[in-house]
């Protein structure tokens, strides 16, 4: 099925076809550049929408008038390592296990530093 005509019928019929070919070819030319100004109109929206919050502009370049989200409420917990934490080993006894581990895969002998406690 044809496409309705861009003109009215009678004035559709009464055209010549070169010019029915011609406002045609122009419909839709239009129709393309119509298409482009929409996407880039989108695009241009799209950016309007950015902030701080939502992008890595400064909050400099925030609009006046913006409100911003309150800060997070204090935790009570004290700075540093909390109770109940699990401590860091040092780093000897740390290399003697995956040592040990490897020579267990491997079937090498291996001798504990004096100063690698296993615990």
């Amino acid at each position: 099925m044809a496409p309705p005509p861009p003109l009215p019928e009678p004035l559709w019929k009464a055209a010549s076809p070169e010019l029915q070919v011609a406002v045609l070819a122009l419909v839709q030319a239009y129709e393309a550049r119509i298409a482009l100004l929409e996407g880039r109109l989108s695009d241009l929206e799209n950016r309007l929408k950015l902030n701080s919050t939502n992008s890595s502009k400064p909050p400099s370049s925030d609009p006046i008038g913006m409100k911003r989200k309150p800060p997070a409420p204090q935790s009570g917990k004290k700075r540093g390592g909390q109770h109940g934490h699990r401590k860091v080993r040092n780093w000897e006894t740390i290399t003697y296990r995956i040592r040990s581990k490897l020579n267990r895969k491997t079937n090498y002998a291996s001798t504990a530093p004096a100063s690698c406690a296993i615990s």
